[in-house]
């Protein structure tokens, strides 16, 4: 259905409403008019017809032959407008008074009064002239005039003084953008309480949605916080969880217990520091963190410091489950002599998120395999497991912030983090999975000149 203004609107209702009112009014003036003049006329006839009887009855009496002559023949000629055998075939007696016949008919006044009354009131419309009728449709088209004109200028009065004021207000609420712009609304075209009450509203509404945005804005910041504590209490808890087996391991500390040590405290800087930026504008976490991760990714990474940071994640990850029956095994297949576009620090995160999630879809113990390959101009790192597998129904969720299968404490945040980092570096990371044949996960990094 086509939209139309409502200001458009009434003013085209208000021509049609003009030119009908107009019309109707003009009828009924015509329709007046015409039985005035049918009115008047009958009456003059009637008048005439009394005047006449009184005078005729006198001139009976005293027996005046000349005036009684002259009266009936201009009473004939003025009256009926007809000859006189038309006036016989209507049935008037014609007769002349000269003849002083007292004896004709024509001299009993009751007879020829009453026959030629009634004569006359029916021959009343056919007795007005030509002139008279071509009156009645000028008559009415002035009348339509006048009132067209009228209406007219009524309806361009209540425009100026109603529509203007609707129009000027609706451009005005039109490029209101801010409640201070709404409250200070007027209107210039004469006080009109309705518009008054209607700006009152709208200044009302504006401050509700005002404070609804205020407590939706807090809300966000709730939320953010929310997501934060959870994602710093799911990162946090392999290093600190290496850090612990590592103090509680026999033999004191080697080379490699003290290269797992840094990559831990590493880890856990790298948390923090991640929480102190996006703490820096909550409102703007999405825009902030691809900012920051961008211009974090604009250097590269070597394929060698690559391989190195994920030997040291498995040999972490060897000290944190080394009371599980899970073995941990490293394939490289080749590198590449140009550099990764990624960041060590959250790669090693990632990384560690997706071992935990094999590890935690092998509670009976398996294998772990972490391929470092290049294909197709594309550096790829791949996590596979022997775990339980997941349906295919339910893969599309899995990168679903919250969501999470199969996992009795699962915050549903692994996935979720690591497919937005990897995306943020320019990169893509897919799962493939078969319930009972296990999973694999593939990190594609684009290699930089």
């Amino acid at each position: 259905m086509k939209s139309v203004s409502l200001i458009q609107e009434a003013q085209r209702r208000g021509e049609q409403l003009s030119f009908w009112i107009s019309l109707i009014l003009s009828a009924v003036f015509a329709l007046i008019s015409c039985i005035s003049l049918a009115y008047s006329q009958i009456t003059a006839v009637q008048d005439d017809f009394l005047t006449n009887e009184k005078n005729f009855s006198y001139w009976i009496e005293t027996g005046d032959v000349f005036q009684l002559d002259r009266a009936l023949s201009n009473f004939v000629k003025v009256h009926s407008q007809v000859k006189e055998i038309e006036l016989e075939k209507e049935g008037f007696e014609i007769a002349s008074l000269r003849s002083k016949n007292y004896s004709q008919k024509i001299l009993s006044k009751k007879i020829v009064f009453e026959r030629k009354l009634a004569g006359a009131r029916a021959k009343i419309f056919y007795d007005i002239s030509f002139k008279e009728i071509l009156y009645i449709p000028i008559l009415f088209f002035l009348i339509y005039l006048i009132l067209r004109f009228s209406i007219k200028n009524l309806m361009t009065r209540f425009g100026r003084s109603i529509l203007n004021p609707l129009t000027d207000f609706s451009l005005s609420i039109g490029g209101a953008s801010s409640l201070e712009e709404i409250q200070g609304l007027t209107h210039s075209k004469g006080k009109i309480l309705e518009l008054d009450a209607l700006i009152e509203k709208l200044s009302l509404l504006g401050f509700r949605v005002s404070e609804a945005e205020r407590k939706a804005s807090k809300v966000k910041e709730l939320e953010f916080v929310n997501r934060i504590s959870k994602q710093v209490a799911h990162d946090i808890r392999s290093p600190l969880t290496a850090i612990e087996a590592i103090v509680k391991s026999k033999g004191g500390l080697d080379v490699q217990k003290l290269s797992l040590l840094e990559m831990a405290a590493g880890q856990i800087k790298e948390i923090a520091e991640d929480l102190l930026g996006q703490s820096r504008s909550p409102l703007s976490i999405s825009s902030e963190r691809v900012k920051s991760q961008n211009s974090q990714s604009l250097g590269k990474e070597s394929s060698d410091s690559i391989i190195s940071a994920v030997e040291k994640v498995i040999e972490a990850k060897k000290l944190e489950y080394s009371k599980r029956k899970i073995k941990f095994v490293l394939y490289q297949y080749a590198t590449t002599k140009l550099g990764v576009c990624c960041q060590i620090e959250e790669l090693i995160r990632v990384l560690s998120n997706l071992i935990n999630n094999s590890v935690e879809a092998m509670p009976n113990g398996g294998l772990i395999s972490v391929d470092v390959l290049c294909e197709a101009d594309e550096f790829m790192i791949e996590v596979r497991d022997t775990g339980i597998g997941i349906s295919r129904e339910h893969l599309d969720q899995l990168f679903q912030e919250g969501a999470t299968f199969g996992k009795e404490n699962g915050n549903g945040l692994g996935l979720f983090s690591a497919k937005v980092r990897v995306e943020e570096w320019g990169g893509r990371l897919a799962i493939n999975s078969e319930p009972n044949k296990g999973s694999r996960v593939r990190i594609a990094l684009r290699p930089v000149a």
